[in-house]
């Protein structure tokens, strides 16, 4: 919130027309909230010791204290009063771990010259209590295990795990059971037919020896592409997450700027009512009541702008999360990693950890040695045979039982396969250059995106600095521009010029500070270390997947085919699988009641004539 600074003459006109002004704001710490008082108390008094010794060097320093008291419908865990956000930001790092949701608001006292205005008084700043918040870190968390992309590269990863195990039986023997019975009919020459019963029952045990070195070739080749796989799930989860924190900042952004759009109007309500009080005294003009009609209608235009922004960046959030949130309850995001001082360092650390070029270094392994298991063709393969086999009536004229037992080296050396062999082994050849090629490209893409994102990050952040000062510059400049319009020294126009640029200002500061984190996660991201930033390590870990049906996986009572927010965090949801009702609609701003309609207007027909306007 903006801290107001108010001269004598400023302050006097205020009192005169009857309005009140903002006092200095002040900040709390609100470290939990909860709906029953006696819960409330009863963490109070379980934590208290724990939070003062761990701020107690700061305590020293500032006056503020930890209290438990009613907010709103709600009883909340605090520490207040902070008269420097920079303060609260100090003593809030050192409690983040122990409340990962806690975060800095400001409450505002109003006053005229003597004393508090009452609560109730119009011009009070409301606060506005966050409950159940959810932030960016519970959002990036959650989409790690329910997201289907990943679980999708996750699934692949399990698969080619196995395709290790299937190519490693190589180095073990084969043994077959083989049982036969039935009747068999036979004639020979000058002799009648004859028709028997027989049996047989064969045991056969195969054990390759050798086959040009296939089995190790083919184990390395599924370890590489199990490799492969693992960082393609890591480049994905992390591209993943990276959107998501993209829909995040974008929700949290533009419902910030929508309440700027509101309290623009709300300004341009408040002008219109003076200058129709002038007006109706005979201190202004007809076209000056106008044209702040024409403002105002132009500021509600801008609210359904930022309005229907705001729902394109939830409808993002969505395909992130796989449901909708309240805005209200997204804690806003802030920048927690550790960014390298140069960008060639930075360049260094992506080229041997960004996940797409390490997924590529061991697609190049991968056919490294299916290029060593083609060439087993090249030798023959020897194969050690054992078997037993006992027969019953085997010709018809034996009596009772025979057995045959055998032990055989069997050796298989293809000499003309009419060339299929050497094309096979050109055709990888031709691979492995490819993925050679492959990985220079990615090399180049890794470090012209890397250098892009960085460029964005330096001039965003040195570009903040100037817009912080414009602001903060332009709002005195408005504070002046209010106190020479009383004065007469300003024009109607000038002041909602002055207006205007003090809109624009605010939401640029906030696009530019959204601009400014993003900027830095995209860094991350390039460097392929996004996913490290939030404490997250993807483990190399195989567990055998189970045969799941797949029906309603967010238990919400919805069939997965028909369910619209498949992720849903409650079992009560509406017949469409979500959390209440999602319309996309715009909350209609009233005329203030106080504003009257302008009995007289204009007469244009001069300016409509002139532009053939009928």
């Amino acid at each position: 919130m903006k801290e107001v600074f108010l001269s004598k003459k400023v302050l006097l006109s205020c009192l005169i027309l009857g309005q009140v002004a903002v006092a200095e704001n002040y900040k709390k710490i609100v470290l939990e909230s909860f709906q029953d008082s006696s819960k409330a108390q009863a963490k109070y008094d379980l934590l208290l010791k724990d939070i003062n010794g761990k701020i107690s060097a700061e305590k020293d320093k500032y006056p503020f204290n930890v209290v438990v008291r009613p907010s709103g419908n709600y009883h909340i865990l605090a520490i207040e009063p902070f008269k420097y956000l920079s303060e609260a930001k100090i003593v809030l790092s050192k409690l983040k771990n122990d409340f990962p949701t806690a975060y800095i608001n400001s409450n505002a006292e109003t006053f005229d010259k003597n004393e508090l205005i009452d609560k109730k008084d119009l011009n009070k700043d409301k606060e506005v209590l966050i409950v159940n918040t959810f932030t960016l870190e519970d959002m990036l968390k959650e989409i790690i295990y329910t997201d289907p992309e990943i679980k999708e590269k996750l699934f692949q990863y399990n698969s080619i795990v196995e395709d290790i195990n299937i190519s490693d039986a190589g180095n073990y023997p084969t043994i077959d059971l083989i049982g036969k019975t039935g009747i068999k009919e036979t004639k020979k020459e000058g002799s009648e037919r004859d028709r028997y019963d027989t049996s047989e029952i064969t045991l056969k045990l195969v054990q390759n020896l050798f086959n040009g070195f296939g089995t190790k070739a083919a184990v390395n080749r599924d370890e590489a592409r199990a490799k492969a796989a693992f960082n393609k799930y890591i480049e994905v989860a992390q591209d993943k997450m990276y959107r998501a924190i993209e829909s995040y900042i974008k929700v949290v952004r533009y419902n910030e700027v929508l309440n700027i759009a509101k309290d623009n109007v709300k300004v341009h309500e408040e002008t219109l009512l003076k200058i129709q009080d002038r007006y109706e005294k005979g201190f202004s003009t007809l076209s000056e009541v106008e044209r702040v009609k024409g403002r105002l209608a132009l500021s509600k235009s801008n609210y359904v702008s930022e309005t229907n922004n705001l729902i394109d960046a939830k409808f993002n959030f969505h395909k992130a999360l796989g449901r909708y949130v309240d805005e209200n309850s997204l804690v806003p995001p802030t920048f927690n990693g550790t960014l390298p001082k140069t960008l060639e360092h930075a360049n260094d650390i992506a080229i041997h950890n960004n996940p797409s070029i390490l997924v590529a270094n061991y697609d190049i392994k991968a056919i490294q040695e299916s290029l060593q298991y083609v060439q087993k063709n090249d030798y023959p393969t020897l194969d050690l045979e054992l078997q037993g086999s006992r027969y019953n009536n085997l010709t018809g004229s034996s009596v009772g039982r025979e057995d045959d037992l055998s032990a055989m080296l069997v050796l298989n050396y293809n000499l003309y396969s009419g060339g299929a062999h050497k094309a096979e082994k050109q055709k990888y050849i031709s691979l492995l250059n490819y993925e050679y090629a492959h990985k220079n490209k990615l090399k180049r893409d890794v470090i012209e995106s890397l250098g892009l994102s960085w460029s964005a990050y330096k001039m965003i952040q040195e570009q903040y600095k100037y817009q912080i000062d414009y602001r903060d510059l332009t709002a005195k400049t408005k504070i002046a521009y209010d106190e020479e319009f009383q004065l007469g020294r300003r024009t109607l126009i000038d002041l909602l010029d002055v207006q205007d640029e003090v809109n624009n200002i605010k939401i640029k500061v906030i696009h530019n500070k959204y601009d400014l984190i993003f900027a830095k996660y995209r860094v991350l991201d390039a460097m392929g270390e996004l996913y490290k930033s939030f404490g997250h390590e993807f483990k190399e870990e195989y567990k055998e997947d189970k045969l799941l049906a797949y029906v309603d996986q967010d238990n919400d009572k919805i069939l997965d085919c028909e369910d619209q927010c498949d992720n849903s965090a409650k079992t009560e949801t509406n017949i469409y699988g979500c959390q209440g009702i999602t319309c996309v609609e715009v909350d209609e701003i009233q005329f203030n009641t106080k504003i009257k309609d302008t009995k007289e207007q204009l007469d244009t027909s001069e300016v409509q004539n002139l532009w053939g306007v009928k």
